[in-house]
């Protein structure tokens, strides 16, 4: 996941020398917009904490140590989980966006 959107904000850098931090910007606004009203997206990311456990678990430890026995399976979650997993997801991206956008 970090090596991801470390790789997509890099391009989007290049891509765009003058106005990187504006693109960066709207993409993880757009993101955090998409992720909140979309559930395929919401199920995306919980498919990420299942199938990449190592690399999420460095990331996430307090996600993992409070849903790891649900197996991030919707059905083992209340909705409100589901919006804890997904709002710490991305905080992370904004986290790793707030790198680019803060480079001088």
């Amino acid at each position: 996941m970090k090596e991801e959107y470390i790789s997509l904000f890099e391009e989007i850098k290049k891509s765009y020398p003058k106005h990187y931090k504006e693109k960066i910007n709207k993409y993880m606004k757009c993101l955090e917009k998409t992720v909140k009203n979309n559930a395929l997206l919401k199920i995306n990311i919980l498919a990420c904490f299942k199938e990449d456990q190592n690399k999420m678990y460095e990331i996430f430890p307090d996600i993992y140590s409070k849903y790891e026995l649900t197996g991030f399976r919707i059905s083992e979650l209340e909705e409100s989980d589901v919006v804890v997993i997904c709002e710490s997801y991305i905080s992370e991206v904004y986290r790793i966006g707030g790198e680019f956008l803060n480079d001088n």
